[in-house]
């Protein structure tokens, strides 16, 4: 393992897949992404299982997250490490699809765009999403549109891109699930061109690390705090 490389030999995109406990799928998503001509950047929390490993041995640059924390501190602690470039999210579970990369890279390359979502209920497998994550995905999305102002039809996406010189990680404050949404209203208050694009979803491999009531109760208060603290 490389200890706390985070810039890839890709000029201007870093493919960044937070990671904990993946090593069933992440081989597949490391290859896939190389498959499309992108070398993957590997952000792990700690896995108990052979996630880095299997990363590595696969292709992607590999680092172990040090800030504390979940999800949302292991981007914080990718984009404090990144002077500027193209940042893409992507999940390490097999849902979304790394052949639609160059469309939302070129969104903000050719296109101006400063924050690009995958949205995946555009195309999205059958039973990919439980009924419950369905409801508490369109509740946060009706939420954000209430407490922020804006409806962006899938606040919540896990494939995303931004462009690195347009956020100041400083300003970002979610270190677990949350980190979606306040993205999302960090852009809205800094007055980004959003591009919402269609992408695919499909059935994760394993099981979910949402906590269907715990996690939205935690994002809800995230909009909140945005709310405050940031210029609408």
């Amino acid at each position: 393992m490389r200890d706390q490389v985070f810039r890839t030999e890709d000029d201007d995109v870093t493919v960044c897949i937070p990671t904990l406990n993946e090593e069933e799928s992440i081989g597949e998503v490391v290859e896939d992404v190389r498959r499309n001509g992108y070398e993957p950047l590997v952000i792990d929390g700690g896995s108990a299982d052979d996630t880095q490993e299997v990363a590595e041995r696969n292709g992607a640059v590999v680092v172990e997250q040090s800030y504390s924390g979940g999800k949302g501190a292991a981007v914080v602690e990718v984009m404090d490490n990144l002077d500027d470039g193209i940042l893409v999210l992507l999940d390490g579970d097999c849902t979304y699809e790394p052949t639609h990369i160059d469309r939302i890279v070129e969104a903000v390359r050719e296109n101006g765009y400063q924050h690009v979502i995958g949205n995946r209920f555009a195309n999205m497998e059958e039973d990919a999403m439980s009924k419950s994550h369905i409801f508490g995905n369109k509740c946060a999305n009706l939420s954000f549109r209430i407490i922020i102002g804006e409806y962006l039809v899938d606040v919540l996406s896990g494939f995303r891109a931004i462009d690195l010189d347009s956020f100041n990680s400083e300003s970002i404050q979610s270190r677990g699930f949350d980190i979606e949404s306040e993205l999302c209203a960090y852009s809205v208050s800094e007055g980004h061109d959003v591009k919402v694009m269609d992408t695919s979803y499909y059935k994760r491999r394993g099981e979910s690390k949402l906590g269907e009531v715990s996690d939205t109760v935690k994002i809800l208060k995230r909009m909140v705090d945005c709310r405050r603290r940031m210029d609408f």
